[in-house]
């Protein structure tokens, strides 16, 4: 397991994938906390009662949650880079013939995709936290320019975490997916609408029956949000039902990963790779 393992993570780090992956990470990120700074310091800080404030003079906890926010902000869109990361490291396998390499090496097909799965973890929580810094580079930039306080305030550490651990889920899930379907296009193709539909379309249209509000945190994207903010009353400007504590998410998001891995790894195990 530990060499399979030692042997996934060198096939990333000896090609210039890795690091290229991480720039679009690292500068998506600090696009996106730049631009949302830049809204709070342009129009000011909205209040509970809907009034605008010029952002300096809100209160001093409420200029830390805002700047958190803006922190955290980039992580609902940069979700689906992460996916992508995860279906692009294990579909090249398939799109370079290597597969078969990777399987005559390491007989024991569960071991191989395990060893995939836990490298992913480990490169996934890389690069979120590659996520996290161009979000906060991009957010206090923003910030020192327009001279307004960049201060997330003492608890920010934990949501960072959170989100963290959450976009590594994201990179589980298209790994999942790449697995199952072994083609690093076809992936693409179908998880990147399928996780728009699911981000935007599906909580509207569940939130419209009674007897499916209670689904809505059940979506990957409601759990995503309820995990970085487990006290957050509202998904898309749209009541929850009920939230989720940041435990309660996590197993969400894994159990999403789990329905595409666990039963591509099943049918790798049992077809020819060739």
């Amino acid at each position: 397991m530990i060499p399979a393992f030692r042997s996934e993570l060198r096939k990333l780090f000896t090609t210039r994938l890795w690091w290229i992956l991480a720039l679009v990470a690292f500068l998506l990120s600090a696009l996106l906390a730049f631009a949302n700074v830049w809204a709070l310091a342009t129009q000011g800080y909205i209040t509970p009662e809907g009034n605008a404030t010029p952002f300096d003079q809100a209160p001093v906890d409420l200029q830390q949650e805002a700047i958190r926010g803006a922190y955290l902000f980039p992580t609902r869109f940069v979700t689906l880079l992460t996916m992508t990361i995860g279906v692009v490291l294990m579909g090249q396998e398939y799109r370079h013939k290597t597969i078969t390499g990777t399987f005559l090496a390491t007989p024991n097909r569960w071991v191989a995709i395990a060893a995939k799965a836990l490298s992913l973890v480990v490169i996934g929580f890389g690069y979120a936290l590659v996520c996290l810094l161009g979000a906060v580079a991009g957010g206090a930039l923003m910030a020192a320019i327009k001279g307004i306080s960049a201060n997330p305030g003492a608890d920010v550490a934990r949501p960072l975490l959170m989100a963290a651990l959450m976009l590594t889920c994201w990179a589980l899930i298209g790994f999942g997916g790449a697995l199952l379907l072994r083609n690093q296009i076809l992936a693409l193709v179908i998880l990147l609408p399928l996780t728009l539909i699911g981000s935007t379309a599906l909580p509207l249209i569940l939130l419209g029956f009674d007897w499916s509000n209670d689904l809505v945190r059940f979506l990957p994207s409601s759990a995503s949000v309820l995990m970085t903010d487990p006290a957050e009353e509202t998904f898309m400007g749209i009541a929850q039902a009920k939230t989720l504590s940041w435990w309660q998410a996590l197993l969400v998001l894994l159990g999403w990963a789990g329905i595409f891995t666990v039963p591509g790894a099943i049918v790798t195990d049992r077809r020819d790779v060739t």
